[in-house]
């Protein structure tokens, strides 16, 4: 919050809240107008409680914003799901059930073969997991969590898929102690880290 001194007397000291339309983007609008501000002669430490209290819940709204705007997008606004997987696999139904209830459709296909699928799909067998999944023009390999799908539908990039190789513990539809893990993203481009995980939560 900034604020704006007015010498009224002497003795007495009063500040008037300057407008601020943009509260995120209020520094860069003060350069571009170079406008010129009068500090507050208190400093952080000093400043009221109530002042503090209002910058600080607005910083608080600001940034739930931008998380919201960086958010991937809900998986349900894509194609539906089509998950194969061996008649035998529990924890791939555990994980296509997962992603059912993000909202899509999800349709399962039994095979027994399932090398075949990753061999015409383009997946490498050293990226394969217990079951491979196509959905939105992608393969998806493995117990890959919902948000790396979604955030794979909204980048688009120029790739076959992503991939959590192999068959992570505590990832989405295993149990297990929870692991880190990567998703991999691959394709003709090559391959690299695409998100990194413990369970179903992005890890830094």
């Amino acid at each position: 919050m900034y604020f704006a001194q007015m010498d009224h007397s002497d003795t007495e000291k009063k500040y008037a809240i300057v407008d601020q339309r943009l509260f995120c983007h209020h520094a860069k609008s003060l350069s571009e107008q170079k406008m010129s501000m009068v500090q507050a002669p208190f400093g952080e430490d000093s400043m009221p409680s109530s002042f503090g209290k209002l910058r600080y819940s607005r910083r608080m709204i600001c940034a739930g914003m931008i998380g919201m705007a960086v958010a991937p997008p809900p998986l349900h606004a894509a194609t539906d799901v089509l998950v194969y997987k061996d008649p035998n696999c529990g924890c791939c139904g555990d994980w296509a059930k997962q992603v059912g209830d993000a909202g899509v459709s999800v349709q399962i296909e039994e095979a027994s073969d399932l090398s075949a699928i990753r061999s015409r799909l383009g997946v490498p067998p050293d990226l394969a997991g217990c079951h491979t999944a196509e959905v939105g023009g992608y393969v998806i390999e493995g117990h890959v969590p919902v948000d790396a799908v979604s955030r794979l539908l909204s980048e688009r990039p120029d790739a076959v898929g992503i991939s959590a190789p192999g068959m992570p513990q505590g990832s989405p539809g295993m149990s297990g102690k929870l692991e880190k893990y990567s998703v991999i993203l691959f394709g003709p481009r090559g391959r690299r880290t695409f998100m990194q995980f413990v369970g179903s939560e992005e890890a830094g």
